[in-house]
């Protein structure tokens, strides 16, 4: 891939999801000074993913059909100025409709980029593409809240925050003005969301979704289980937001090595590696008390995140011709999503049943399910493709 356009694409990327990332750590007192009661707040807070979640998919065909360039610069647009109308809410629910409009706008960005990067990436450097694009991925919540906290640390505001967030998102517009008009051959000839099942059911698809599934719902376990284990340990918010940093950077830094070693030896290894490590990783949290013990862990943890991501954006950009590869890379961000919608409030309730650490271990049980899956629909060795077509597979 042109070392220029991937440059291009991972300052977009990481620009691009920052936004969220901002409003992370003061959403919910945001809803809460607009007088949002409990529930009303964390309906507020899951409403992006509600809506994200199936735009994601509904998105992908029509990036397949317009190119990536059109609808990428529409949805970064589009972000900027929910990111605005932020600062305008004067109601709770106000700011529910434009966390949805924020979600749907928000569906966009990954799979049009992530389409891009495949595009652009002969199949034996494929790995490395997805490697760098994961490290915007990465280090997007980890600077996005660094600098939310920064702001709130004056007394200036939420609206800092929001006005921060859509001048990135400016930003990031720019510089997708900037990408290559030549996409017409990778664009699908029409609209064709009946498409949408027959890339989902691809063996290696299938996957390469369980995989990275499995990685987010692993990542809702910890943001709602961490706290409150570490909490019981006589530690504080600050030490779980260190753990949380240790988890993002060694994502962030083991992206890249990751993504040569799927080059070296194929994607199946480093998925099946990466999963291992998160089932080991969050397996001893319940038998470590010391917070250095929980940052090993949190960096482990990391590493496993590391090697899955980039793997399996690089499985199924082998396995998608380009006419499909939005189709495919929107369900790929919908079920990353859907993952930390669905593991959190299911850990939440389960921690509630039997406790705490046994929750944490039963939740394993899913990257468990996903090693199987990779061990039996992805082959091993180099990237092999398979035939593509009406769904079915070698």
């Amino acid at each position: 891939m042109n070392k220029k356009l991937l440059l291009l694409v991972f300052g977009i990327t990481f620009l691009g999801f920052i936004d969220t990332q901002l409003t992370v750590p003061i959403m919910r007192l945001y809803a809460d000074s607009l007088g949002a009661t409990v529930a009303i707040a964390g309906f507020i807070i899951g409403m992006y993913s509600i809506i994200n979640t199936p735009a994601n998919i509904g998105f992908g065909p029509l990036v397949d059909k317009f190119g990536r360039k059109i609808p990428l610069i529409i949805g970064l647009v589009g972000d900027a100025i929910c990111m605005f109308l932020y600062s305008l809410c004067s109601t709770s629910l106000q700011l529910l409709v434009v966390r949805g409009l924020h979600g749907l706008a928000g569906a966009v960005l990954g799979l049009a980029t992530a389409s891009m990067v495949a595009d652009y990436s002969p199949t034996e450097k494929r790995g490395r593409g997805m490697g760098f694009y994961a490290i915007a991925m990465g280090l997007a919540p980890l600077i996005g809240m660094m600098i939310c906290g920064i702001i709130m640390r004056n007394p200036v505001g939420f609206n800092m925050v929001f006005y921060t967030g859509s001048a990135l998102l400016l930003a990031a517009v720019i510089l997708a003005f900037l990408l290559p008009q030549a996409e017409a051959k990778g664009k699908a000839e029409s609209i064709d969301f009946k498409r949408i099942r027959v890339v989902a059911v691809r063996k290696a698809n299938i996957a390469s979704y369980a995989a990275i599934f499995s990685q987010w719902f692993m990542m809702g376990v910890i943001t709602v289980l961490l706290p409150s284990y570490m909490v019981n340990l006589g530690m504080t918010a600050f030490h779980v937001a260190m753990v949380m940093v240790a988890v993002t950077a060694t994502c962030a830094a083991f992206s890249y090595p990751a993504g040569l070693l799927s080059d070296k030896v194929g994607r199946k290894i480093p998925s099946i590696m990466g999963l291992s490590l998160l089932v080991i990783a969050i397996n001893l949290i319940p038998m470590v008390t010391s917070f250095e013990q929980l940052i090993g862990l949190g960096m482990l943890q990391g590493i496993g995140m590391g090697c899955i991501l980039p793997s399996a954006l690089a499985l199924i950009s082998d396995n998608t011709e380009k006419g499909e590869r939005g189709t495919a890379m929107g369900i790929f961000h919908a079920l990353l999503t859907l993952g930390v919608a669905v593991g959190a409030p299911v850990t939440g309730v389960l921690a509630r049943e039997v406790g705490t650490s046994p929750a944490i271990h039963l939740s394993t049980l899913m990257p468990i399910a996903a090693i199987i899956t990779v061990l039996a629909l992805v082959k091993a060795g180099l990237p092999q493709r398979e035939v593509i077509g009406g769904g079915k597979n070698d």
